[in-house]
């Protein structure tokens, strides 16, 4: 499972082409892993998808200042998109708007299936009347606070300009006001609405602070966390990174976390000398390639294995049950769509092929993660680097174990 897509983005930000169009047979799209500002997510690459079959898609929330009937009309004309395109070829793709639906699904048919989400709240919630309002259009998830500070807490800034500038606001304050940058008592009343509304709750985009008090607020009212793709500290050093503790206290939540597949997002930035001697010795490492994702992927999985006792509490013997296996799973996310690029590609000049040794390549090999058509040779190729991915696999379960638990406590 996709934690979270965006072949809406267009329905937001109009200078991207629109998503799930087919490709002309004469005209196919010129695509490389830099593609920020161009539309990857064609229909035909989610058409019988070999990498992926499940995509939760990302409805994508106001970051500018709006009206509440604005952000509304926003997230429904972009659920309307998904509802339409589905209708028109329902042989092929379905949306799952519960668990079972999406078990049934994959049991019975061969289907692409859809789910839903929100990424970025902003003047969508004022009560939990509101709330119940999505969990009944089949949201899974929302995902509280995006690209600036809102009404809900603080939000995560990345390095650069560009996200200094989106959220201007909240940059000064980190700098001047770091402790004020957690979450609102409306961000405290919102986390609780939205898991009693059925729905699971995405700590990604918040700020240290709004993490913080969001994972003591979950803890005492028994909430199990969720984080659908931001980057991991010990290797990528900034504010839109979890820590090992987080990790471990999302865990023995029974929570799960998942982690952005591209290589470019998993760029290193300020490593601890464990991860810079990993970097270091990991054969023909390359910057922004899948490298960044495999050496992340691996060590996040060690980490929660070497603490599967403290995560699973009860006994646990020398062979683990696949439930407690279940519980120890990490997600992944693309983002295709989403304001980034993807992995570069490790071999794509004839000096590369030849130092490489290898005598054959592959789209993924000279184009990098260009688009979600590519997903399966990006797992072929750390299968063959003999990366085990069934917590990967595993995490779909664990996904859809949170998502049901959240359905039966809803009062």
């Amino acid at each position: 499972m996709d934690m979270q897509i965006h072949p809406t983005m267009h329905l937001r930000y109009k200078f991207f082409n629109d998503g799930l169009t087919w490709i002309d047979s004469n005209e196919s799209p010129k695509l490389n892993s830099k593609h920020m500002f161009k539309n990857v997510c064609y229909a035909d690459y989610f058409y019988k998808n070999k990498g992926t079959r499940i995509f939760n898609v990302g409805l994508i929330g106001y970051d500018t200042k709006t009206t509440k009937e604005k952000a509304i009309a926003n997230i429904e004309q972009q659920l309307a998109y998904m509802t339409n395109f589905v209708t028109e070829h329902d042989t092929a793709f379905a949306i799952a708007t519960t668990p079972q639906e999406v078990r049934q699904l994959v049991t019975s048919t061969n289907k692409t299936i859809f789910l839903l989400s929100i990424e970025g709240a902003y003047k969508l919630i004022d009560t939990k009347k509101d709330v119940e309002y999505w969990s009944k259009k089949g949201i899974s998830f929302i995902t509280l606070i995006h690209l600036k500070d809102c009404e809900y807490g603080g939000s995560g800034i990345k390095p650069g300009i560009a996200p200094a500038i989106i959220n201007f606001k909240g940059w000064v304050k980190r700098i001047f006001r770091p402790k004020k940058r957690g979450l609102t008592q409306h961000g405290l009343n919102s986390i609780q609405w939205i898991y009693e509304s059925g729905m699971l709750i995405d700590l990604t985009h918040m700020s240290k602070h709004s993490r913080t008090d969001a994972l003591k607020y979950m803890e005492e009212n028994n909430i199990p966390p969720f984080v659908s793709h931001d980057m991991y500290k010990p290797i990528q050093h900034h504010k839109r990174s979890i820590n090992r503790d987080e990790i471990l206290k999302i865990y023995e939540l029974g929570g799960l976390v998942s982690l952005p597949v591209s290589g470019e997002a998993l760029s290193p930035k300020r490593p601890t000398k464990e991860m810079k001697q990993i970097i270091k010795s990991f054969p023909d490492y390359k910057k922004k390639t899948i490298d960044n994702y495999e050496i992340t992927y691996k060590d996040v999985n060690k980490f929660i294995w070497s603490n599967r006792y403290d995560i699973l509490k009860d006994s646990v013997g020398e062979t683990l049950t696949e439930q407690q296996l279940i519980n120890l799973s990490v997600g992944f996310q693309t983002d295709f769509n989403g304001w980034v690029n993807h992995s570069k590609p490790k071999y794509k000049t004839k000096r590369q092929k030849r130092k490489s040794g290898r005598e054959t390549f592959n789209e993924f090999d000279e184009k990098g993660l260009a688009h979600p058509g590519l997903i399966n040779l990006h797992w072929e190729e750390l299968t063959k680097r003999g990366v085990d991915l069934t917590p990967l696999k595993r995490s779909s379960e664990k996904f859809l174990q949170l998502w049901q638990s959240a359905i039966d406590q809803k009062h």
